[in-house]
């Protein structure tokens, strides 16, 4: 009876999972798999396709690719190093700050941080290009006060366009992680911060040795959101400059896109897609694996 009534509640929950196993399979399984063949194939993006095997693959590591992917992959792991860990923090110390300072209006605050995830790539590109605008931008002008100012403009420097990239991208991050980490903080139970602050614990002792380690599980979450997050840097980059100057500021998604689209070869860009998904596929089992590990040796050490 027992395996009867097992059977029949693993059949209806199949039943309930089917259509969003369905829709999953047409957007990311199928799509997956078709990028694959198409790698290992010479295809221009329209007609027939020419078998070509590894040869694509082989090409990424040429001397007259490798270059350019090199300046792209550059980038991404600037921008994976600022994306792992500047908006996280910053998220997570305003996250505190609305939630164990019981700041009035904490909510109006979260959906002021939260904004720029909803409001459009485009109307973003526009209120940053004014921003940085080398002859009337506000913050060409602040930056001139301090000897920092820049003629041809930061997102027209070669130095400094990444960094002036990264800026706009933490100010877009900072606001979702800052409501993860306030729903987190918020389950925490408020009786462990009550026996800290009888055993003379200070603020910043709370936030370190009570709040940061409670929302672990929501760092991981948020740090391998961010992570991935970090390697489709593409709106941003495509709507403020195009890869420029001179491919200073392209990223993988971009070289990818350029590639496939405007120079038609889509067996070399499907291929260049699928080895950086490995690789951001690595490198998130790598951190899943650390944070397992440190995991344990905490829990051990609470032993």
């Amino acid at each position: 009876m027992k395996k009867r009534s097992f059977r029949k509640q693993s059949a209806a929950a199949w039943l309930l999972m089917l259509p969003a196993l369905a829709i999953y399979a047409w957007l990311v399984l199928i799509p997956t798999v078709q990028t694959f063949y198409i790698s290992l194939t010479d295809w221009e993006g329209i007609g027939p396709k020419t078998w070509a095997g590894l040869s694509n693959y082989i090409r990424i590591f040429s001397e007259t690719e490798w270059p350019a992917i090199w300046a792209a992959l550059k980038n991404n792991l600037i921008w994976f190093a600022v994306a792992v860990t500047i908006p996280i923090w910053i998220g997570l110390f305003l996250a505190n700050i609305l939630v164990r300072g019981r700041v009035k209006g904490g909510k109006f605050f979260q959906m002021v941080y939260f904004m720029p995830q909803v409001v459009s790539m485009i109307v973003i590109a526009i209120a940053w290009k004014w921003l940085f605008n080398p002859l009337f931008g506000p913050l060409n002008e602040i930056l001139g006060c301090f000897g920092l100012h820049s003629k041809a403009g930061l997102l027209s420097g070669k130095s400094t366009v990444v960094f002036a990239l990264l800026f706009i991208y933490v100010w877009m991050s900072f606001g979702y992680s800052c409501l993860l980490y306030t729903v987190a903080i918020e389950n925490v139970d408020p009786q462990i911060y009550e026996a800290a602050r009888l055993d003379g614990a200070s603020p910043a002792q709370e936030f370190f040795r009570i709040t940061v380690p409670c929302v672990r599980g929501t760092t991981t979450t948020i740090t391998l959101l961010m992570m991935i997050s970090s390697f489709k840097a593409f709106d941003l980059v495509y709507s403020l400059t195009n890869g420029g100057p001179a491919g200073s500021s392209n990223v993988i998604s971009l070289y990818a896109y350029k590639e496939g689209f405007i120079f038609s070869r889509m067996g070399y860009a499907s291929a260049v897609t699928v080895t950086v998904s490995l690789l951001l596929l690595g490198l998130a089992q790598g951190y899943l694996h650390l944070r397992k590990r440190k995991d344990g040796e905490a829990s051990g050490d609470e032993r």
